[in-house]
């Protein structure tokens, strides 16, 4: 409605002032491209399972203002708004991260309960298809086993089982088998700090 006022406004301004009229339709386009820009949104979306990635999906909205959406309320998302990805890491593969893909995605987050991302950054950027959009590594956490439910119980078990009867047990694998068997949280708000400087230099 303001839009058709705006526009029958200026072509009676025109008619009015004899402006020309190349002027108005510059003017015009210029002002729409503005309230374009302005209507776009930027929305943090994310998919979490144990809840260590909505830890840090809230702690950004709470940094920045965003708005915050589970994958499960996309349809509050626009086409031409702006998406910031969190999703957590299994086997290399960010959850939910192909239900967003035809969304302007900005940026992906991913989080595991390694220090680092795994095997390596490359790998897992490479992996999931997202060269040349922004990639951070977020360390999450785990429940110890005793608080697993169903198919994760059973996974983790004969994982932990394969680390106990290992050969090798070096300090990497029994740091592996203290974190399974009595969990771990990695989220500190420091770890989003490479995202808010991206952020703000946007």
């Amino acid at each position: 409605m303001f839009v058709c006022y705006f526009l029958l406004h200026t072509i009676a301004s025109v008619a009015i002032m004899k402006i020309n009229v190349n002027q108005i339709l510059l003017f015009i386009i210029g002002w729409s491209l503005e309230y374009a820009s302005e209507v776009r949104a930027l929305i943090i979306v994310y998919e979490s399972k144990t809840g260590f990635t909505k830890k840090y999906a809230d702690m950004l909205a709470s940094k920045t203002g965003l708005k915050a959406l589970r994958v499960k309320e996309l349809t509050k998302v626009n086409e031409e708004d702006e998406i910031i990805f969190l999703g957590w890491i299994k086997v290399g593969k960010i959850q939910g991260l192909n239900k967003v893909r035809k969304y302007n995605i900005k940026a992906v987050c991913g989080s595991g309960t390694a220090a680092t991302a795994g095997p390596d950054t490359e790998t897992v950027v490479a992996r999931n298809k997202i060269e040349g959009i922004p990639f951070f590594y977020l360390q999450g956490g785990c429940y110890p086993i005793k608080d697993l439910k169903g198919m994760d119980k059973i996974v983790m078990s004969m994982f932990l089982k394969m680390l106990k009867s290992s050969k090798d047990r070096d300090e990497k694998v029994e740091e592996s088998i203290l974190t399974i068997e009595n969990g771990f949280d990695g989220i500190k708000e420091e770890n989003l700090d490479p995202v808010l400087e991206w952020l703000n230099k946007r």
